[in-house]
């Protein structure tokens, strides 16, 4: 708001939950006992974090947002910046936190614990954001997944599968939060459509514009850049949107010790991590710029998947051990995303082309792949439906005459070939091990390590 006359060399009154000025970074915080709201900083001479009111710059006063967003909790602001006693103990903290109430693998345990601090750093980092999504039947631990994870990544942005594009990128221009969207399976429509623009917004300077209902000629631009997590019953159908997202599948837990209630306990629990979270973006801020080149090795990993881990391995470039770990999960990752590949029908139809040219044929018809896919055991496919879809992964049909007889064979280049290799075959079978008796060893280990440490609290 405008202030009448300038008042203690005061023109303009700004509201702002966030603000850089030379260098430094304060960020709002909010005690909801008292509705009472102020800036913190980090003091980076003394090493110490300081309180304000407000700030002042020229003639502007920065003041904290104090809307029904936060008064009903919509957005959830940390109540102070609290120290924690080392990054890697911050770490441990935050998985600790996520086994105790729901129930995923520890690889996906871990896969959290780095992306949320990397989204409470999310604004220094300039480069296309992970999207966290969990993936699953009703009643399998989504919501709950929501509540756990999405409570402690930055600024939680609490909001419906209802939620209107409209919403979605004022929302986030205002409070650039991290957007939680439960039951995100929208519906083919012109809404979808929009949605979709605005999750695929994912890099910053890319605005979205709108003219405005009463006055067409004065255009807005609104800054979606954000981070975001998702829970949906179904894959996205837009290969871009689903090509963002870190995907934890969410099955039924048989898990006894999870708390069926989340009570102030676990309330507790989260404001206190939050707490951190928000001395570990301060005193971080600066450590972080666009010019780290993570000293990560991502050999043998999806391009996509590469740009999506980039920005957890530029927080963490300082942690080799992390680093290390995060490749051969990204690694792992991209086997997976393979073998589902590799079970869809063009999946299918590239391993048994595949297989024939291994195998030193040389003239490969859309007759010869339909052959091995019916040994296989798969239903007979059109020898015409083969031949448009190798088209359409980039052969070129030629008529040869072999024999007797003339045939249209599909004809590659070695570029393509080994492009296909890469996206739909395995070089190696995956190993052979139960993952789920590994999962229970593991859990069952921490839960008795838990329980050791309450019995000694008690003590």
């Amino acid at each position: 708001m405008n202030c009448d006359k300038k008042e203690n060399g005061v023109s303009k009154i700004e509201n702002v939950s966030n603000i850089e000025i030379n260098g430094v970074l304060y960020e709002e915080i909010y005690e909801p006992d008292t509705c009472k709201a102020k800036f913190v900083f980090y003091d980076d001479q003394n090493q110490m974090i300081r309180e304000t009111d407000y700030i002042e710059e020229g003639d502007i006063r920065y003041v904290p947002i104090v809307d029904d967003f936060v008064k009903k909790r919509v957005v959830t602001l940390p109540r102070r910046a609290e120290p924690y006693e080392s990054e890697d103990k911050l770490l441990e903290e935050i998985q600790n936190y996520i086994n105790e109430y729901i129930d995923i693998s520890p690889r996906d345990e871990q896969i959290c614990a780095w992306t949320i601090p990397t989204f409470w750093l999310y604004d220094k980092l300039n480069t296309p954001l992970p999207y966290l999504r969990v993936l699953g039947d009703t009643g399998c631990g989504k919501s709950r997944f929501l509540d756990v994870v999405g409570g402690i990544s930055y600024k939680p942005l609490m909001l419906g599968g209802s939620v209107t594009p409209a919403i979605m990128y004022r929302v986030a221009e205002k409070w650039k939060g991290t957007m939680i969207i439960d039951e995100a399976d929208w519906k083919q429509t012109d809404e979808y459509a929009e949605v979709i623009k605005i999750i695929n917004s994912n890099q910053p300077n890319r605005p979205i514009l709108r003219c405005r209902s009463d006055n067409y000629d004065k255009i807005e631009a609104f800054d979606a850049w954000c981070p975001r997590i998702f829970a949906t019953r179904r894959v996205f159908q837009d290969p871009a949107v689903e090509s963002r997202m870190l995907t934890i599948q969410m099955k039924e837990t048989s898990r006894d010790d999870i708390p069926i209630v989340l009570d102030d306990k676990f309330r507790e629990k989260q404001e206190r991590i939050r707490n951190k979270l928000l001395f570990y973006r301060l005193k971080n801020w600066s450590r972080i710029t666009s010019n780290i080149k993570p000293q990560i090795d991502l050999k043998k990993v999806e391009p996509r998947l590469k740009q999506i881990i980039y920005p957890i391995a530029t927080v963490f470039n300082h942690k080799q051990e992390i680093l290390e770990s995060l490749a051969q999960t990204a690694r792992e990752k991209t086997n997976e995303m393979i073998e589902e590949r590799a079970s869809t029908l063009d999946g299918r139809i590239i391993n048994a082309y595949l297989q024939l040219l291994d195998s030193g044929h040389v003239n490969i018809t859309a007759n010869n792949i339909a052959q091995v896919l019916e040994k296989q055991g798969y239903k007979k496919i059109n020898s015409r439906t083969i031949g448009h879809r190798m088209k359409s992964f980039g052969f070129r049909n030629e008529v040869k005459n072999i024999g007797k007889e003339t045939k249209r064979c599909s004809i590659p280049d070695e570029k393509l070939i080994q492009t296909l290799r890469n996206r739909y075959y395995l070089a190696t079978p995956a190993k052979d091990f139960d993952r789920k008796q590994d999962l229970r060893k593991y859990k069952r280990l921490r839960w008795i390590k838990n329980k050791i440490k309450d019995v000694i609290k008690t003590r």
